[in-house]
């Protein structure tokens, strides 16, 4: 065989592979990307949820009344390097809260009712409320003085984690505002269920008494 024909053959054998080469990389390229990576895709977008019932429980509830309110909160803190009674300056942080309060009564609880003279005696039980539902979205938290030697996020953190211990204290005290509103809606109710169950047309007026109060007149 002459020198040309044996090199010629050695070029054409060596073209041949590279081809065979490439031709097995696009393959694999395209397996990876067609097969493989296209079934890791599919998996992780399977979203699973998981649940568990811990408890259940029905509620008995006259929810008679809700409040909303613009909470103002101001904390001042204070500190002091004890070894040499240093007192550093003071951190001034704030919060703005829209919140709902909701009151409830228990219809399990003892309701007491006394018809005398065309008036419907009605004592009813102690006034619970809900957790503070806080608007977050619209809850403003600043610094309103600080210095360069707190900590003034520690100290903001602190008031947001204490908010709604302050928020519920907040909606006790605002059970006194609201019992006289209060008072109308649970009358309407009363009169709409005697009226509407039993025809009791004899009802010409009902009074409210709660429970709180008969207690501070004993």
């Amino acid at each position: 065989m002459k020198k040309t024909e044996t090199f010629f053959i050695i070029i054409l054998s060596g073209m041949l592979g590279v081809m065979l080469a490439l031709g097995l990389y696009f393959s694999m390229h395209f397996f990876k990307a067609q097969v493989i990576d296209q079934s890791f895709v599919k998996n992780e977008m399977q979203v699973k949820f998981f649940s568990q019932a811990v408890t259940m429980q029905g509620h008995q509830r006259f929810q008679f009344f809700s409040l909303k309110q613009i909470e103002v909160f101001e904390k001042k803190s204070m500190a002091t390097i004890k070894w040499i009674n240093l007192s550093l300056p003071d951190v001034v942080v704030g919060a703005i809260v829209p919140v709902t309060y909701t009151y409830f009564l228990e219809l399990n609880d003892a309701w007491v009712l006394d018809f005398h003279k065309g008036i419907l005696m009605v004592k009813v039980p102690k006034i619970h409320f809900n957790e503070p539902a806080v608007d977050v979205s619209h809850m403003d938290l600043m610094v309103t003085k600080g210095s360069i030697f707190r900590n003034e996020q520690e100290v903001l953190d602190h008031l947001k984690t204490s908010i709604m211990d302050y928020l519920k204290v907040r909606a006790q005290e605002n059970i006194s505002l609201i019992k006289d509103s209060g008072k109308k809606e649970i009358e309407e109710f009363i009169l709409k269920w005697i009226t509407t169950h039993y025809q009791f047309k004899d009802v010409l007026k009902i009074q409210i008494e709660f429970s709180e109060d008969v207690q501070k007149k004993l």
